[in-house]
């Protein structure tokens, strides 16, 4: 692939370069990281990348299929935990979450879930998700069709699966904004300070490459390896403590930025092979 440097001023190929170095520098640093072995319950900083994944996979994956698929008293498994819960508290104050259909670019940089019209020809709306912590809109469809249970399509009648052609209630492009955005230093300043209360040693952030322990003491980081989250739940959405300056285009669909999360299950991934090799070494 070609990229015609031209069209890039010489600010955004410093930044770029910049970028690069930085990212090499922590693949690097994958070199020396020892394996995690003890388990971890505490505040996690997610970097935006790794904070869409969680909002995606918490939120926004459990916000389609918001009507019953034939009527309300019908068992349908795939339904939305968070459907008839308009007005509760679901996440953290201070958090604004939009879906913005008709929304084309993000800083020049297409969204993949753009239109004007969704699959059944209702006009897509914009909608506010979230507002204070408080879910305030449903994505919603034309169905059901029948009258005793019909309700206002908000244009969010989506196929949310190639291999179908079931419409069914879902989200487009997500916009999260924070009310009081902290910058990266006081994420990490929130963090430690979070991990000092609960008489922690250390904390942990999470980007690309996986997780780095921050020290309480003196700020030093590592980097860890062979770390996962265990037992993420919706629940987790009230445990947002802190919202970053820094929002990102993440799936070419949801702009986020880093959050702190403040109770995480942390737990290390087993190092040795369940069974031995069948071939042996050369």
């Amino acid at each position: 692939m070609e990229v015609d440097l031209k069209d890039f001023s010489a600010e955004e190929l410093a930044r770029a370069e910049q970028k690069i170095y930085l990212f090499l520098e922590e693949l690097n640093s994958l070199y020396g990281a020892q394996e995690a072995v003890d388990p971890y319950l505490g505040p996690v900083l997610y970097k935006p990348t790794e904070a869409a994944s969680f909002l995606k996979q918490l939120f926004v994956d459990n916000l389609s299929n918001t009507v019953a698929w034939w009527n309300p008293s019908d068992s349908d498994f795939s339904a939305s935990p968070f459907t008839g819960k308009e007005g509760q508290r679901i996440m953290s104050p201070g958090i604004t979450i939009y879906d913005r259909p008709q929304q084309k670019e993000y800083q020049g940089i297409s969204l993949t879930h753009s239109s004007y019209l969704d699959w059944e020809g209702v006009p897509a709306q914009e909608l506010m998700l979230v507002s204070q912590g408080r879910l305030q809109n449903l994505p919603l469809s034309q169905r059901p069709i029948s009258t005793k249970n019909s309700h206002a399509s908000n244009g969010h009648g989506l196929r949310l699966t190639a291999h179908t052609g079931s419409v069914r209630e879902g989200l487009s492009n997500i916009f999260v904004e924070a009310e009081h955005p902290l910058t990266e230093e006081q994420l990490e300043e929130k963090l430690l300070a979070r991990c000092k209360e609960l008489g922690l040693e250390y904390g942990y952030i999470k980007d690309g490459l996986g997780f780095k322990r921050i020290y309480v003491a003196d700020g030093r980081k590592e980097r860890v390896r062979k770390l996962e989250e265990k037992n993420l739940t919706t629940r987790s959405l009230r445990d947002i403590i802190g919202v970053g300056d820094d929002p990102e285009l993440v799936y070419r669909r949801m702009v986020t930025p880093s959050l702190v999360v403040d109770e995480v299950d942390l737990t290390a991934v087993l190092s040795h092979p369940t069974r031995k090799p069948l071939v042996p070494k050369p």
